[in-house]
């Protein structure tokens, strides 16, 4: 059988579908930010409007955006200062720290 690993979805608050990119390989962090950057960074200020990215891998992204904006990627660096990352309370009770 086929599989996926996953379909990424970028979505208004008035549930419009901005994107959806199906993933062929396993999740990563940086097909995710690639999926961030290809719908939101036409331009830099276009990324600095994105106010919240949820996902429930966010304790997985933002330190791998730190890690990146500490090697001088302005797109990371962007996210960071300007996105509120959000993740679902089921997800955060799983872990310990």
């Amino acid at each position: 059988m086929d599989r996926t690993a996953g379909l990424p979805t970028s979505v208004r608050p008035c549930r419009i579908i901005v994107k959806a990119q199906e993933m062929y390989t396993c999740e990563s962090c940086t097909q995710v930010y690639a999926l961030l950057l290809l719908t939101f960074s036409r331009t830099t200020d276009d990324l600095m409007r994105l106010k919240f990215v949820g996902y429930d891998r966010v304790c997985d992204l933002h330190p791998f955006l730190s890690n990146l904006s500490k090697k001088g990627n302005v797109g990371a660096k962007i996210l960071l200062d300007h996105v509120k990352f959000l993740v679902d309370i089921f997800h955060v009770m799983k872990h310990k720290e």
